[in-house]
């Protein structure tokens, strides 16, 4: 697959941060960083840690991400966020731009749609937040996993994403994944179920499982957000290239 190139124009204007603003700040100082995609997964109920994940760039080598501001207000279900940065004692040029993506915890949420935004005002999501189930059983049960990976496969003009995992009774088995496409966010459910068996026995039995991705968007950029057993999720941002060129 041949590499594609792209111009960041006005690198100062496009991260909305002078290449020069790290003079007089301290290792102490947090900074403001542009946010250039906002990622919003769906499927969240009031019992889980709701997430969602922004993407962009460092405006220099000489930054670091710090944890981003979060302010919710319950009241008119808004959600605010804020990406930042502070300086570190590395050295690097000052005016090559970092890339970064970063997960950001808001926590469990009332049941409701709420509207994430980032502080700047540049971008808006909707998100859902479903009534928790309850006391009820789950509709499924998805799959322990352990880690997650994007593989680019040029020859089949496809992409994958390979989960790994640990099956932990002797009842529990593979059932399939479910993928999901919102906007630029891929959601996947793996999914196990258990066998209604006395003779279960705590077994740990190691897995990997290919998931195939839809057709996508050439030179979009994606989020693939993985949901495990634990209540964690595994999210990765990718930009789709085209993939009909030869290796």
């Amino acid at each position: 697959m041949k590499h594609k190139v792209f111009l960041l124009q006005s690198c100062a204007v496009l991260m909305g941060f002078s290449l020069t603003a790290t003079a007089g700040l301290s290792s102490s100082d947090r900074v403001p960083v542009r946010i250039d995609h906002l990622f919003i997964p769906v499927g969240f109920d009031a019992n889980d840690e709701t997430e969602v994940v922004i993407d962009g760039f460092l405006p220099n080598s000489q930054l670091k991400m710090a944890a981003p501001l979060v302010q919710v207000d319950k009241s008119t279900k808004t959600i605010t966020l804020e990406a930042r940065a502070r300086l570190t004692d590395r050295l690097g040029p000052d005016f090559v731009v970092v890339p970064y993506s970063q997960t950001v915890r808001i926590g469990s949420l009332p049941h409701g749609s709420y509207t994430v935004k980032t502080s700047d005002g540049r971008l808006s999501r909707s998100l859902e937040i479903k009534v928790a189930v309850g006391n009820e059983r789950d509709e499924f049960l998805y799959a322990p996993i352990d880690s997650m990976g994007l593989k680019v496969l040029s020859a089949e003009r496809a992409y994958k994403v390979s989960l790994t995992g640990r099956l932990t009774s002797s009842c529990m088995s593979w059932k399939g994944a479910r993928v999901a496409v919102t906007g630029l966010t891929i959601q996947i459910q793996p999914l196990v179920e258990v066998a209604n068996n006395e003779d279960c026995r705590d077994v740990i039995t190691p897995f990997e499982k290919t998931v195939d991705l839809p057709a996508l968007k050439v030179n979009e950029r994606y989020l693939v957000h993985v949901r495990s057993l634990n209540g964690l999720a595994f999210n990765q941002v990718f930009t789709a290239y085209d993939l009909g060129d030869p290796i």
